[in-house]
C-alpha cells in the first residue's frame, strides 16, 4: 500500500478548490456555460489577457480566471505543502513574449501526432524559488453557448520551461468533452525557479468553437430537480493513513447524479458475498466522509450462512462502504450467502427476485466460464428483464480465477471471468486512478493494470472474449469489439485504484474491479431516481443505450493501456484499449448525470421500444432421459475418494420456464420425493427447487458417482464423471447443481 503526496485539486462541472488528506477548502464560484438568449443579442468581448496573483503554502490554493480572448474561463490550484511564496499569474489568448507557439508536442511515449491548436496559456512567475509536491490542478469552460463543433476534441494541459531545450511537454491529459474541462494534481513534483517565467498553455486537438444549438422544448413539464444534499465531505482517507479515494471525490469527478440532488432515493440496491460486516465499520466510514445515510442496512442470512463475518468481510464491507457513500438514499440489503457456489448464488438471486424490493444487485465476485451453467444462466435471464444484475469483471486481466489449491492461493485460467461474461449481466472492468508514485486522477483514460510493491503481485481489470455465450444484440454493431460471434467482456469501466476502506477499525486503501462494480451499482440507483422510475426495462442494454447517443457525451473513452496479465497464461493474448469499445475497457466510463441525461431526456424516461434490446436464452425441452456435465472443471481439488451413502448432500433443481414454471415445479418436486429426497427452499417464481438427501440416492437418480474432494483445506462434494438427468426429471428441468464446491473468487488486496 502507498501513502500519499497531499495535494490539492478540482473536480466536477463546477470549479471546486479541494486540499489532500482528507481536508477541504471552501469552494470559489461555480462557472455554468448558458444557452444563447432566443433573441439576437450584442456579442460580448473579452480582454486579451487577466493577471493575478496567487501565493503558495501549507494549504491548498485556487485562483480563478474570468472570461478572455473568446470567452474562456478558468482555475489553477496550487496543491498543499509547497513551498511558501507568491507567484504572479497571466490568463492569456496567445503566447506571451517569444515563448514558442503550441504546435508539436512531446509526450510519453511518443509525440501526439495530429494538429495542435493553443486555446489559452497561463503564464507563471514565482517570487521565490518554489516547490510544488504535485503538478497545479487546472480546470477551463468553454465560452458562455458555446461548444467545440468536433465531437473527436481531446484536450491536454502542456509545460513550457525558458531555461530547458526540450520545447512544450504534455504535463496532463487528455481531459474528455465536456462543458468543463478538469486536469486534477498529477503525481510530479516541480521546481520553479525566482523569477523565471514558465509556461503553462490549455491545447486541444481539432478545437473549433460553434454556437451551441437553440434548446428544443420540453415535450412535458420536467419534474421537480433532486432535493438530496451533494456530497461534500473529505476526498480521501486520513493523511496518515494510505491513500484512497473517497466517495465525495468519486461523485464529483464522474459527475454522480447525486451531486445534483439525486441521492439515489427510492431504489434498492442487493449486495450478495458470503460474509457480513460491521456496523460501526460503516458508521465510522460514513462520518469521517460527513455522509448521512438515510436507510439502515439490512441483512438477509440465507440458511447456512452464519451472521458472524468470515474471511470476505473486506470485500462486503467495501461493496456497502461504497454505495452506501455514493448513494446514501437508496436502501441496501446485503444477501450473504454460505459460501461462493452455484447453489448459493442461484438461491441469492431469487431470493432477491422474491423479497421484490431490488432493482439492482451487486455481485463482486467472478469464476471461469467452466463455472458457468445453463441453470444458473436461466435464473439469470429470468431477473435480467426489470433487474440490473452488476458484476465485476476480475482482476486478472484476460485470465479467469479457476479455483484454489490447498494454501488458499488463487488458480488461473486465460479466459473471461463469469458471471460478468452472461450477456444478461453488466460486467464492469478497471480504469487505473493510482500508481506506484501516487495519484493519479478519476478521470483516467487508462486500463486498471498494476504492479503491486512490495509484494510483486498484479492485478488487471477483467476483460475478453467469451468462449459459452454467443453476442447479444445489444453489442451488434458495436465498432472495436474483438468478437462478432461471442459475448465481449467488459461493457464499462469504473475506477479500480484506489478506494479509501474502514475496516475492523482502521484505514486502508484498497483495489479492484470489486471496487467498480459497487460504484456503477450507485450511479444506476440515482440514474433511477433521476429518471423518477425504481427501475427501466432492459436495463442489461443501458450501458448501449446511453452510448448509442453520442452526442450526450455520457462517457470517458479509455484509450491507453492493456489488461496484460503475465503472472498466468499467455500475456500475448491480452487486450489494448482504444477509442471508443474495447475489450479491456468496454465502452468507457460513465459520467453520471449525462449517462441520465441520454437515457431520461429532461428526466422523461425513453421509451422501451427505444432501447436497445438485451439478450434471451431459449430453453430446451426434452422428454427423454438426457446426459449433462455438472462435474466442477477448477484447478486445486484433491480427490479423498467415494463419499459415504448415507452422507447428507445437498442439490438444487433449476427448473424450466417453458410452459407453466409452477406445474414443472410440481412434477419435478414429485419425482425428488419418489427418489426419497427432502425438500427444501422453493421460490415463488418457481424456477429453483432445493433438496437434501443421502449422497446414495443422488448417485441413483443421476446414475452418477458423488466423492469428497479437499479444497483449499476444505471438505467439499461434487460427481466425479457426467450425471443422467432422468426421464422423470427431463421435461421439467433446465439445469442441475449437485455440488458445494466454491466456485467464484472475489477480488480483493
Amino acid at each position: 500500500m502507498y501513502k500519499r503526496a497531499v495535494f490539492g485539486f478540482l473536480l466536477g462541472a463546477g470549479l471546486c478548490a479541494c486540499g489532500g488528506g482528507g481536508g477541504s477548502a471552501p469552494a470559489v464560484n461555480t462557472f455554468v456555460p448558458t444557452a444563447p438568449p432566443a433573441t439576437a443579442a450584442p456579442t460580448p468581448t473579452y480582454p486579451a489577457s487577466v493577471s493575478g496573483s496567487i501565493t503558495a503554502g501549507a494549504t491548498a490554493q485556487t485562483t480563478q480566471f474570468s472570461g478572455v480572448g473568446s470567452g474562456y474561463t478558468g482555475a489553477i490550484g496550487i496543491p498543499a505543502n509547497s513551498t511558501s511564496g507568491s507567484i504572479a499569474m497571466t490568463f492569456s489568448a496567445t503566447a506571451p513574449g517569444s515563448a514558442p507557439v503550441v504546435s508539436s508536442i512531446k509526450r510519453i511515449p511518443q509525440t501526439i501526432g495530429v494538429t495542435l491548436t493553443p486555446i489559452v496559456y497561463i503564464s507563471f512567475t514565482p517570487s521565490v524559488t518554489i516547490t510544488l509536491p504535485a503538478t497545479p490542478s487546472f480546470a477551463f469552460a468553454l465560452p458562455p453557448g458555446f461548444a467545440f463543433a468536433n465531437s473527436s476534441v481531446l484536450t491536454y494541459v502542456g509545460f513550457y520551461d525558458p531555461t530547458s531545450s526540450a520545447g512544450w511537454v504534455n504535463l496532463i491529459g487528455p481531459s474528455v468533452l465536456s462543458g468543463t474541462y478538469n486536469f486534477a494534481s498529477g503525481p510530479v513534483l516541480m521546481t520553479f525557479k525566482a523569477g523565471v517565467t514558465y509556461l503553462f498553455s490549455w491545447y486541444s486537438t481539432l478545437a473549433v468553437l460553434a454556437p451551441l444549438p437553440a434548446p428544443s422544448p420540453s415535450p412535458t413539464p420536467t419534474a421537480m430537480p433532486g432535493t438530496g444534499a451533494p456530497l461534500t465531505g473529505n476526498l480521501n482517507g486520513p493523511a496518515a493513513s494510505n491513500f484512497g479515494w473517497g466517495p465525495p471525490a468519486v461523485a464529483t469527478a464522474l459527475k454522480f447524479p447525486v451531486q445534483s440532488g439525486f441521492n439515489g432515493t427510492g431504489t434498492t440496491i442487493a449486495v450478495l458475498m458470503d460474509s457480513n460486516l460491521y456496523a460501526n465499520d460503516l458508521a465510522q466510514f460514513l462520518s469521517y466522509f460527513s455522509i448521512t445515510e438515510t436507510n439502515p442496512v439490512g441483512v438477509e442470512l440465507m440458511t447456512g450462512a452464519s451472521s458472524t463475518p468470515t474471511s470476505d468481510l473486506q470485500e462486503a464491507t467495501l461493496d456497502v462502504e461504497t454505495i452506501a457513500g455514493l448513494a446514501p438514499g437508496a436502501k441496501i440489503v446485503v444477501y450473504v450467502m454460505p459460501a461462493l457456489n452455484l447453489l448459493s448464488f442461484n438461491n441469492a438471486l431469487e431470493l432477491v427476485q422474491q423479497a421484490g424490493q431490488a432493482t439492482i444487485i451487486s455481485y463482486s465476485a467472478a469464476a471461469c466460464e467452466s463455472s458457468a451453467s445453463s441453470g444458473t444462466s436461466s435464473v439469470i435471464a429470468s431477473l435480467s428483464s426489470s433487474i440490473a444484475i452488476i458484476a465485476a469483471a476480475g482482476d486478472s486481466g484476460s485470465a479467469c480465477f479457476d479455483g484454489m489449491n490447498s494454501m488458499s492461493q488463487n488458480l488461473y485460467l486465460q479466459g473471461v471471468g463469469y458471471p460478468a461474461s452472461d450477456p444478461n449481466v453488466i460486467g464492469v472492468g478497471g480504469t487505473e486512478t493510482f500508481s506506484n508514485t501516487g495519484p493519479t486522477t478519476l478521470t483516467s483514460t487508462a486500463v486498471f493494470n498494476d504492479t503491486l510493491l512490495p509484494s510483486n503481485a498484479q492485478e488487471a481489470g477483467g476483460g475478453g472474449v467469451s468462449s459459452v455465450f454467443t453476442i447479444p444484440s445489444y453489442q451488434n454493431g458495436v465498432s472495436g469489439k474483438s468478437s462478432s460471434q461471442y459475448r465481449n467482456v467488459p461493457d464499462i469501466s469504473m475506477p479500480a485504484d484506489e478506494a479509501a476502506l474502514y475496516l475492523n477499525g482502521g484505514w486502508h486503501a484498497v483495489s479492484g474491479t470489486s471496487w467498480s462494480a459497487p460504484q456503477f451499482a450507485a450511479m444506476l440507483s440515482e440514474v433511477y431516481q433521476y429518471c423518477n422510475v425504481t427501475s427501466l426495462s432492459n436495463p442489461v442494454a443501458l450501458p448501449y443505450t446511453a452510448f448509442s447517443r453520442a452526442n450526450y457525451n455520457s462517457y470517458i473513452d479509455v484509450v491507453s493501456g492493456n489488461n496484460g496479465f503475465p503472472l498466468v497464461g499467455d500475456p500475448s493474448l491480452s487486450y489494448t484499449a482504444g477509442p471508443g469499445y474495447d475489450n479491456a475497457s468496454g465502452i468507457g466510463v460513465p459520467l453520471g448525470m449525462p449517462f441520465a441525461n441520454a437515457l431520461c431526456p429532461n428526466r422523461v424516461p425513453t421509451s422501451a421500444a427505444q432501447m436497445v434490446s438485451t439478450a434471451s436464452r431459449a430453453q430446451q425441452v426434452r422428454s427423454e432421459a438426457y446426459a449433462l456435465d455438472v462435474t466442477p472443471r477448477i484447478q486445486g481439488l484433491s480427490d479423498l475418494g467415494r463419499r459415504g451413502a448415507s452422507e447428507s448432500t445437498s442439490i438444487q433443481l433449476v427448473i424450466s420456464s417453458a410452459g407453466s414454471a409452477a406445474n414443472n415445479e410440481q412434477s419435478a418436486i414429485a419425482a425428488l420425493q419418489a427418489a426419497g429426497f427432502a425438500i427444501g427452499q422453493t421460490f415463488s417464481n418457481h424456477l429453483v427447487v432445493n433438496a437434501t438427501g443421502p449422497s446414495s440416492a443422488v448417485e441413483s437418480l443421476f446414475s452418477t458417482q458423488m466423492h469428497n474432494v479437499s479444497q483449499a483445506q476444505s471438505i467439499v462434494y461434487m460427481p466425479t464423471n457426467q450425471v443422467t438427468v432422468p426421464a422423470a426429471l427431463a421435461p421439467y428441468v433446465a439445469g442441475v447443481v449437485l455440488d458445494n464446491v466454491v466456485t467464484f473468487s472475489s477480488h480483493r488486496r
